[in-house]
């Protein structure tokens, strides 16, 4: 069993502490444990933040070891009917497809693309745009099997590949295209009910001050 990697958590309400799953890998991981920490603290209630793979994340949520995750697509919560979503998104998204400048736009179902191995959203954007899909275990492995030629191409988050494409030069002249905007969102247990509309006033107030925003930006530095 994969130890948590990160626990926050604040004093109030010691021992009762709800326990709150964040995706681990990630390049947002670390910013979105902070942003669930402070939503949780703001809304007066204690929660200790885990951080896991998400295929751990599901199987905790479904056996009501979890009571609740950050941040989920809405297709998550349809999946897991145990949740239920915050109102207020805590942030969007967008979604792009990416792929070799030197090559037409990637279309048809023979074409393959990369996504990431436990996203969702990746795998509805190129069933959308008629795209048979390959997951993979991390981003790296992504863009080195579209750079050899295994994949024509891969689903990608805008921030995430403004962070690697310093790393590769050859991602400068890769072509573009949206195919999704992601809203994501606060999703806990439905024994938590009650708990819902502190923590949507909590979102937004966070939004309103700009806090999550620096957040995200944060990561990138």
């Amino acid at each position: 069993m994969l130890v948590a990697l990160l626990a926050l958590s604040f004093p109030a309400h010691a021992g009762t502490c709800l326990k709150i799953g964040v995706a681990s890998g990630a390049v947002s991981s670390p910013a979105v444990a902070r942003i669930t920490d402070r939503v949780f603290s703001l809304a007066g209630t204690c929660a200790e933040i885990l951080s896991m793979p998400n295929n751990r994340l599901a199987a905790m949520t479904d056996s009501g070891e979890l009571d609740g995750e950050a941040f989920k697509v809405s297709t998550y919560v349809e999946q897991h009917p145990a949740l239920v979503a915050v109102p207020t998104p805590v942030y969007s998204f967008a979604g792009n497809l990416y792929w070799p400048g030197g090559t037409g736009e990637p279309r048809g179902p023979e074409i393959i693309v990369g996504v990431m191995l436990g996203q969702f959203w990746p795998k509805e954007a190129a069933a959308k745009n008629d795209l048979s899909t390959f997951e993979v275990r991390s981003y790296d492995q992504m863009i080195e099997m579209t750079r050899s030629g295994r994949l024509q191409g891969f689903i990608m988050a805008a921030d995430a590949f403004s962070v690697f494409k310093p790393r590769y030069d050859f991602l400068d002249s890769y072509k573009t295209k949206q195919v999704a905007d992601v809203p994501l969102h606060l999703v806990v247990a439905k024994g938590h009910l009650d708990l819902v509309p502190a923590l949507d006033q909590a979102i937004k107030t966070l939004k309103a001050r700009g806090d999550i925003e620096r957040e995200l930006k944060a990561q990138d530095q």
